[in-house]
């Protein structure tokens, strides 16, 4: 079964970032500790609501505030992601005869 698995809205911040435009320098402008969206870049916090109000305007191209959506997909498709795990290890031990005569 393929599995749509969004990425963390902050490797998409991450990809917009370069030498000119920096993760610190943003940080201080938007009012924000380095290490808060150095943790939403590196994909290891969400980006709240209150965060992506903080971010809206700094990308001129992309849509007023496209965090949430972006926030809200990663989480679905971790939940789906969990859900699927979860399933997988309350399989009945019946089912791996079928697997094994499959192979």
């Amino acid at each position: 079964m393929l599995m749509y698995d969004p990425p963390h809205p902050g490797r998409i911040l991450a990809e917009n970032f370069d030498a000119h435009f920096t993760v610190a320098d943003t940080a201080r402008k938007r009012g924000v500790p380095a290490s808060t969206l150095a943790a939403v870049v590196a994909g290891q916090a969400p980006i709240t609501t209150e965060r992506a109000l903080l971010l809206a305007g700094i990308f001129p191209a992309a849509p007023p505030c496209p965090w949430p959506g972006l926030q809200a997909d990663y989480d679905a498709g971790q939940a789906t992601h969990d859900c699927q795990v979860l399933a997988l290890h309350h399989l009945p031990l019946s089912f791996l005869d079928g697997v094994s005569k499959a192979l």
